[in-house]
């Protein structure tokens, strides 16, 4: 049987663990200030599963478009960077 997800909304705080996780779910832990800090954490988003990513579009639809666009520019930005060394 799969596990079901509980899903932790951290900012600007600290998830010290999760205590007494009834059987048969798991904890997935959505960190807002590793992914929209400063800049898009590419490396926090690459770690969350498939599941997670589609929850956060589902019901955070404007971060995620952030986050997207911002994966986006980066990937731009270092295709350009090769480009420009190939050369």
């Amino acid at each position: 049987m799969a596990q079901r997800k509980i899903y932790v909304d951290i900012a600007g705080g600290c998830f010290q663990g999760a205590k007494r996780v009834p059987r048969g779910y798991s904890i997935s832990v959505i960190d807002w200030d590793n992914l929209m800090g400063d800049e898009i954490s590419e490396p926090e988003w690459n770690q969350l599963d498939q599941e997670t990513k589609q929850f956060v579009q589902d019901n955070y639809p404007a971060e995620y478009r952030l986050i997207q666009d911002s994966l986006a520019a980066s990937q731009r930005e270092r295709t350009q960077a090769f480009t420009r060394r190939t050369k």
